[in-house]
């Protein structure tokens, strides 16, 4: 039996995660992972991943938390920068297509129904409603005055339809659409799409006449 790999005790959790995630990015499916497999990638003994896990779904909830984490970050960098409330939310919904592009291993499993207890995966559901508070602040400089109700309602309208384009992509149906144009076209025209979605006149901000 060949032997493990030697690996620092204070480094494994995040060998344990690293392992899981080029797991995911070479097969891409989550149902197919369990905590043996993660062991020996990890090259540990298949008891190891439980002095940090109690199960898969705690480190499914570790990975989609990290994802959040991520996003937030590189979507905050985007908004940042952008000059007006339509460039915003344009970048809003580029930079989500392309976190899903670049990190589908961490996008699969950040929307599992199996890690949607709020209570027990309380840092996940707080990273995935910042996610969303980003949105409703970004579309609240487009509608001022509008009320929260309408801001929220029009955000998960506008993230519901990122996320299902960004699934179709992940999961290689819309590339097996020959009606379709080149997929970067395709994309570019969803992003104007969203942006203009976005930007038409809520109840509460529209003129009086």
């Amino acid at each position: 039996m060949p032997a493990r790999r030697p690996y620092h005790h204070g480094n494994l959790r995040r060998a344990l995660l690293d392992a899981a995630l080029a797991t995911l990015e070479q097969s891409g499916d989550v149902t197919a992972l369990t905590m043996q497999h993660i062991a020996r990638r990890a090259g540990v003994s298949s008891g190891a991943p439980y002095h940090h896990f109690q199960d898969k779904a705690e480190l499914l909830a570790a990975l989609a938390t990290e994802g959040f984490e991520q996003l937030i970050a590189a979507l905050a960098s985007s908004l940042a920068g952008a000059p007006t409330p339509r460039d915003r939310v344009a970048g809003f919904a580029r930079i989500y297509l392309e976190f899903a592009a670049a990190h589908a291993a961490h996008y699969r499993v950040m929307f599992l129904p199996d890690i949607g207890d709020r209570r027990r995966f309380a840092a996940l559901h707080d990273a995935a409603d910042r996610g969303l508070q980003l949105l409703v602040r970004t579309l609240a400089d487009a509608h001022p005055g509008a009320s929260p109700d309408r801001l929220l309602t029009r955000a998960v309208t506008l993230w519901s339809t990122c996320h299902g384009f960004a699934w179709l992509r992940l999961e290689g149906v819309i590339a097996n659409m020959p009606v379709l144009p080149d997929l970067a076209r395709v994309e570019a025209a969803v992003l104007t799409e969203l942006a203009d979605a976005a930007m038409r006149p809520l109840p509460a901000d529209t003129p009086a006449r």
